[in-house]
């Protein structure tokens, strides 16, 4: 057996929280936005095991025996985890993580660590909950006590024997660095002491991944906005920075201009080629410097259900299975494992999850993924020997 090496990203918005209670009406979850669809639309945004709780507990079994029937060996996720200042949400999967530790699902956490906003509907200005990486000490504590009950199971994903934990928004405030600085300090109390990374989804100034471990391309985000200059790309991450407020409204106002345009798509074949000729990593090492790289990949995107004309699409006319071959180029630095995008976002049309109408490179995307690096580590070996006697 060997570690895990292959993780996809995992989104819980799939059952009901109060927040979106609140903001969208009671039991509200994305599984609103795929049965608005239209028929026959509705069946590339679908499940085949159909719609789904994630917080219940029956769940978890049957998600362990999908990713083992993958062309994957031992295959794990990357779980979305919502916290902002103290407020938990969407927490009911990762619930069933600490509840059901004979699973032993390889996981590690990303903290989508950002205001949660009605933007994607054009109104930024309606805050749902905010994020203000406060600098007190006490809700840095009681978060980090929360985490460390993950990152003492033996089946949470290690590198080099530090727990792997990634920050979604790596610009989010201006406090932030000083935040991490806090949060190292509590983990280290806890006895941890966690590999952070940051996700990139666009180029920027490599100075601003100063507080990470690594950076880990975040795709297919950074294939989109590579495709702007890089100097824009740059002045755009600064003013994140500095001003994110601002930032979140020059977004969205840009979105409106994109409804009356109408969507945008992206050629496949293009990502395909920047894989192939080296040009995407070349973008990724400026932005990250010397910091040690994971990397990403992704197969389809189109966020119809939640943006409808404003939507971002891929397209992949012309894109056959052997061609998926760039794929396995892909390598992670100093023992990183390769993210992909994504199990279950099914509402913005990038799951491999098996689904009602399977998109027809899936499973020549699966196979065409690079195998493992690595050597095998204990607790992964663990995770794989607790399966297996279920």
């Amino acid at each position: 057996m060997t570690a895990a090496h292959h993780f996809f990203s995992y989104f819980p918005q799939f059952h009901p929280d109060p927040i979106n209670d609140r903001a969208w009406g009671l039991g509200f979850t994305d599984w609103d936005l795929i049965r608005a669809l239209p028929e026959p639309q509705r069946q590339a945004f679908t499940p085949a095991r159909g719609y789904y709780d994630p917080s219940e507990p029956e769940y978890l079994r049957s998600l362990c025996a999908q990713l083992q029937e993958l062309p994957l060996p031992n295959a794990g996720l990357m779980v979305y985890h919502y916290h902002f200042d103290g407020v938990a949400a969407l927490s009911g999967f990762e619930r069933q993580l600490l509840a059901q530790p004979a699973q032993a699902l390889p996981f590690f956490l990303c903290w989508a660590n950002e205001t949660w906003t009605k933007r994607w509907v054009g109104k930024p200005g309606e805050v749902l909950v905010e994020q203000q990486h406060k600098v007190q000490p006490e809700l840095v504590q009681d978060h980090a006590r929360y985490l460390a009950q993950f990152f003492d199971l033996p089946h949470y994903h290690r590198v080099g024997g530090r727990p792997l934990f990634m920050i979604y928004n790596a610009q989010a405030s201006t406090t932030l660095p000083q935040v991490l600085a806090m949060y190292r300090q509590a983990f280290a109390e806890l006895g941890h002491n966690p590999l952070i990374g940051a996700c990139i989804a666009y180029p920027h100034p490599p100075e601003q991944l100063r507080p990470y471990d690594f950076g880990c391309e975040f795709e297919p985000r950074f294939f989109f906005n590579s495709k702007s200059s890089s100097a824009l790309a740059q002045s755009a991450a600064r003013l994140k920075m500095s001003f994110p407020r601002l930032f979140e409204w020059l977004g969205a106002q840009r979105d409106r201009m994109r409804q009356r345009v109408g969507s945008r798509t992206f050629a496949y074949q293009d990502y395909l080629a920047a894989l192939a000729d080296g040009s995407l990593e070349q973008a990724l090492r400026a932005s990250t410097a010397s910091l040690p790289l994971m990397r990403s990949t992704f197969l389809s995107w189109d966020n119809v259900p939640r943006y409808g004309t404003r939507s971002t699409s891929v397209a992949h006319e012309g894109v056959q299975a052997d061609a998926l071959r760039a794929l396995g180029s892909l390598r992670s630095d100093q023992g990183l494992p390769i993210l992909i995008n994504s199990w279950n976002e099914w509402s913005e049309g990038a799951a491999l999850e098996p689904g009602a109408r399977d998109h027809r490179l899936r499973q020549a995307f699966l196979q065409a993924l690079p195998g493992p690096q690595l050597a095998p580590e204990p607790a992964a070996e663990l995770a794989c020997l607790a399966r297996q006697a279920l």
